[in-house]
C-alpha cells in the first residue's frame, strides 16, 4: 500500500511553486510595458522577461484579436528591440551594472516632485492607471492590458523589494556573526 505525502507533488503546485508562478507572470506581462517607460536595461533584465513577454503579447493577441493589439504589440517589439540595442552600445562603451537591472524609469522621473530611481518605480503602477485610463476610449483591449500593469509592476515591485530586505538582513546576520567571531578570537589566550 502506498502513502501519499505532502512533500510529494501530486501534480499540485507547492505554496513555494505558486508563488514563483506568481512573480514570473508579473515580470513577464511588465516587461511588456517596461521597454516604453524605462532604458538602459542589464545585458541579462530583458532576456527570459522578454521571452515571457512575447508570450504574454501572443496570448493578449489570441484573447482581443484585432489591430490594436497588433499595434501595441509592433510598438512593444520596436522599443524592446531599441532598448537591447542600447545595453549593447552602453556596454560597448564601459557601462556597469547589475546584468538583471530591470532599467532607468526615465517616464515616471518626468513627473513633478519624483526625483529619485526608487520612487519613480513605485509611482510606475499610476502611471498605468493612468494611461490604461486615456488608452481605454480608444481601444479597450489595449487600455485593459495597460491597466493590468497596476498589478504586474506592483506585485513585481514588492517582491523585489521584499527579497532585498532579506538579503540585506542576511547580510546583517553575516556580519554580526563575523564580529562576535573575530571578539573570541581576540579573546582567545595563545594556550586555549
Amino acid at each position: 500500500m502506498s502513502h501519499h505525502h505532502p512533500s510529494q507533488s501530486g501534480g499540485s503546485l507547492s505554496l513555494r511553486d505558486s508563488f514563483n508562478l506568481m512573480y514570473m507572470l508579473a515580470s513577464a506581462h511588465a516587461t511588456c510595458l517596461t521597454p516604453m517607460m524605462r532604458h538602459s536595461f542589464g545585458v541579462e533584465a530583458l532576456g527570459w522577461n522578454g521571452l515571457g513577454a512575447f508570450l504574454v503579447m501572443g496570448v493578449a493577441m489570441m484573447a482581443a484579436p484585432g489591430a490594436d493589439m497588433k499595434s501595441l504589440f509592433c510598438w512593444w517589439l520596436m522599443a524592446f528591440m531599441l532598448q537591447r540595442l542600447r545595453t549593447m552600445k552602453l556596454v560597448r562603451n564601459g557601462w556597469v551594472a547589475h546584468s538583471r537591472y530591470d532599467g532607468y524609469p526615465w517616464l515616471a522621473l518626468q513627473l513633478p516632485l519624483v526625483h529619485d530611481e526608487r520612487t519613480a518605480k513605485t509611482i510606475e503602477p499610476f502611471l498605468c492607471l493612468l494611461g490604461g485610463m486615456l488608452l481605454y476610449p480608444i481601444s479597450e483591449a489595449v487600455g485593459q492590458f495597460v491597466l493590468l500593469g497596476i498589478g504586474s509592476l506592483s506585485i513585481k515591485l514588492s517582491i523585489e523589494r521584499q527579497t532585498e530586505r532579506v538579503k540585506l538582513q542576511r547580510l546583517r546576520d553575516a556580519e554580526i556573526e563575523q564580529r562576535s567571531l573575530i571578539e573570541r578570537y581576540r579573546g582567545l589566550s595563545l594556550n586555549e
